[in-house]
């Protein structure tokens, strides 16, 4: 008689993964698997190697033959359903994973395993970047170049997979990578800076980071003379560049003026958030261009008759419809070759998750979204204004959870950034006057600190109520991070970290970044409320949003409240958010599902998030999940 098992169960966790490898990466077929054909030794040997490879945590559990045999069915019929959609032509290269150590992809695959990325997080990325890598293309030089679209969600990590797709093609021989990033210079710092330090290691390759390259450029990295692209050199080459007219020509003018090195260069061409700027919204029946696209058509097609060894362009967006309901000639930017949609891992916290489906059973599995009244509303309005400077009591709460947050994540241990998103108007004079209401607000606290610390209790123990851990893990069943998940630490911790900060006096309380001798960024305990729009300025402090690096980072978790519109609605990642102010609303789709920097992975502090939404916008939210 058959027997029957329950593989929801997560001693088949690793298992499964040690499947999915035999078959996406080594190319091994189910039935090869499920008979353990490549192995020389009896079935039992071979399940008991199989599960001391793989496992990587707990008791070691080694299945019975019945068993394999049963969970490898289960895993093809999970692999048929979830099939990762690809629409496009099949592999046009030769290209394999490198399992050298000391491969651009084994060297990133390592620094996933270090940042916490779980064993099918890391599967899945591998099989989505090298599905991708197999349809680039290393000589278009007689050919056109090869046009892609990847999909994923908001905050889902795109960035990794970018990452991961330039390890696979550096190994494969590209030798330089352009990655189109927004247009906002902030933003393009962050995607360089985070996507050097992923790329960077003590591997087989040599990373040169170039910024702003141009023929007028005085730095040895952009000399061409210093560029080595020859077929066995082991140097890669990256810029990050701004989408810009100006900063596009003068890269596009560099990289085609070198007439020795065109021949050698083989370029994979990255367009972040591709429907923005990228996208041709002049009249196409007049063959007109917007000056953003007519650069990044030049770049990829050929400029002046010249031609790159190889160009491969693929753009990277949660909202494709325009860039798919555009023009489709020859000469475009249409990702005529193929289109491929990111599955998200099991810890990605989305739309799904957080406004549930408009049907009876799909409430939201993870419930923390707060509702602003609409009289809260009319007096943020009032705030813009100028005709009141008290937030609402929504804007209160939120303060204070922020805080309370920030407290309880300081008492688990945590010592990364931790964030406040208030999104209230696009427009940059109200983000002045906002702030300030809320830098009143702050000051006001600390007149009647014993009343104040009683308000937050009730706050901490109805929200430690309201949304338990065991809410998060009844709502995100397949979390991969359990164990790792920290709980509401006990009201006196809470409170210790409360008075803390409380006893901070006067700019240590409460500022903007403050400045050091030498110009760099000095973070305290206390409140640090940043405007981040491009007028945010001030002599001895940084106005704008600056996250700690390596050499600023302080032994413990700096709070930031951050004040701002369009920086914050696409693209930037704020580290550590746990508490959203939102109010902005829209007509547009993917403008309203870009702007939800709350989306995303929130490991080490899974039950401390909270979401502040107008019923508008709650609805327009709930309609597009």
């Amino acid at each position: 008689m058959k027997q029957s098992f329950n593989f929801s169960d997560d001693k088949y966790t690793d298992l499964k993964v040690a499947i999915s490898t035999y078959h996406d990466v080594d190319g091994d077929d189910w039935e090869t698997i499920k008979e353990l054909k490549r192995f020389t030794f009896s079935k039992n040997i071979t399940l008991a190697f199989i599960a001391q490879h793989f496992q990587t945590k707990g008791d070691m559990f080694i299945p019975e033959v019945e068993e394999w045999e049963q969970l490898v069915e289960e895993v093809r019929k999970k692999d048929k359903e979830n099939k990762v959609v690809m629409l496009g032509k099949q592999s046009i290269n030769d290209a394999e994973i490198s399992k050298d150590p000391g491969s651009q992809w084994q060297q990133y695959k390592s620094k996933l395993k270090k940042k916490g990325f779980s064993e099918k997080s890391i599967q899945e990325l591998q099989k989505s970047s090298f599905s991708i890598m197999q349809r680039l293309n290393a000589d278009t030089i007689n050919s056109r170049p090869t046009k892609g679209l990847v999909v994923g969600n908001v905050q889902s990590g795109k960035t990794a997979n970018m990452a991961g797709l330039i390890s696979m093609a550096a190994d494969y021989g590209f030798n330089y990578f352009i990655v189109l990033s927004g247009v906002i210079e902030n933003l393009r710092e962050q995607t360089a800076n985070r996507l050097y330090k992923d790329l960077n290691s003590n591997g087989n390759l040599n990373w040169t980071n170039i910024t702003n390259p141009s023929i007028s450029s005085k730095n040895p990295e952009s000399q061409w003379e210093n560029i080595d692209l020859r077929s066995n050199s082991k140097n890669r080459y990256i810029t990050v560049c701004l989408k810009n007219k100006r900063r596009m020509d003068l890269l596009i003018k560099w990289l085609y003026s070198d007439q020795n090195k065109l021949t050698q260069l083989k370029v994979l061409v990255i367009d972040d958030e591709a429907d923005q700027a990228s996208v041709n919204t002049k009249n196409i029946e007049e063959e007109a261009r917007t000056a953003i696209n007519k650069s990044l058509v030049s770049l990829v097609n050929g400029y002046k008759d010249k031609k790159l060894k190889a160009v491969n362009y693929i753009s990277y967006t949660a909202t494709p419809y325009a860039n798919v309901l555009n023009e489709s000639g020859p000469e475009s930017l249409y990702p005529r070759d193929f289109i491929f949609s990111l599955t998200p891992s099991e810890d990605y916290i989305g739309p799904k998750q957080i406004f549930g489906l408009q049907v009876p059973e799909a409430h939201p599995s993870v419930d923390i979204v707060k509702t602003i009244p609409a009289d809260d509303y009319s007096q943020i309005l009032n705030i813009h204004n100028g005709r009141d400077a008290i937030i609402p009591a929504s804007l209160e709460t939120a303060i204070d959870w922020f805080f309370l947050s920030s407290a309880a994540m300081r008492a688990n241990g945590y010592k990364s950034p931790i964030t406040m998103l208030v999104h209230t108007s696009q427009k940059i004079r109200h983000h002045d006057l906002i702030a300030e209401a809320i830098s009143l607000y702050l000051e006001e606290i600390r007149k009647t600190p014993l009343v104040y610390y009683t308000k937050l209790e009730e706050l901490y123990n109805n929200e430690s109520v309201d949304f338990t851990k065991r809410d998060f893990l009844q709502g995100m069943p397949k979390y991969s991070r359990k164990e790792q998940i920290a709980d509401y630490p006990e009201w006196p911790l809470v409170l210790k970290q409360l008075r803390r900060v409380m006893s901070e006096q006067g700019s240590d309380y409460l500022s903007h970044i403050p400045l050091g001798n030498s110009g760099e960024p000095v973070y305290h305990k206390g409140f640090h409320l940043v405007i981040d729009n491009s007028q945010s300025r001030a002599d001895d402090q940084e106005v704008r949003l600056v996250y700690p690096n390596e050499s600023t980072k302080p032994n413990f978790a700096p709070m930031f409240i951050v004040v701002g519109g369009n920086t914050l609605s696409r693209g930037l990642t704020l580290e550590g958010l746990t508490t959203s102010y939102f109010l902005r609303t829209t007509n547009q789709a993917d403008t309203l599902m870009q702007m939800a920097r709350w989306f995303g992975y929130r490991h080490n502090y899974e039950v401390f998030p909270r979401i502040w939404l107008n019923t508008l916008a709650r609805e327009r939210f709930e309609f597009l999940s």
